[in-house]
């Protein structure tokens, strides 16, 4: 998810989006350097423990609240552009992710990269017929069905 405002230095809590509250207590979670308004001098990505969890449903957010103050300000808001510029205005949110309770999965496409793709069968049968069934949560696909390399 990504934060719903931003959290300042010293901050123990965390508007994020949507509802997470059903995150575990006590479960590692990392909050991603935003690099606005200009690029730190360091990397303030930082990871703090949950330690508890209220969601509101009227704003769709939900307050974490961490084991320890955040060492950096992690920014969430609209930035406006440039006048007649490529862009009028964009929302910058830093991200949060789970880092504990679940596995974090990443599938990848390998060989050439030049020819790269990749199929990934959730649920079926070899002739065809649909069974089964399958979740993935939590799941980073990257490479997978170059426009002429897809699976039919």
């Amino acid at each position: 998810t990504k934060l719903a405002a931003t959290a300042a230095a010293g901050s123990t809590t965390l508007a994020v989006r949507g509802d997470v509250s059903a995150w575990p207590q006590g479960c590692a979670i990392g909050i991603s350097a935003t690099e606005y308004p200009s690029p730190p001098r360091e990397t303030e990505t930082e990871a703090r423990c949950i330690v508890g969890a209220e969601y509101d449903p009227a704003s769709d957010t939900t307050l974490l609240r961490i084991d320890a103050a955040l060492s950096h300000r992690h920014f969430a808001g609209d930035v406006s552009g440039d006048p007649g510029g490529h862009w009028r205005s964009t929302r910058l949110a830093a991200a949060v992710a789970l880092l504990g309770g679940r596995s974090n999965v990443v599938l990848r496409s390998t060989g050439d990269e030049a020819f790269h793709g990749g199929g990934l069968v959730i649920a079926g049968s070899e002739d065809g017929r649909w069974i089964g069934r399958g979740l993935l949560a939590d799941v980073d696909i990257m490479g997978f069905g170059k426009h002429y390399f897809q699976l039919p």
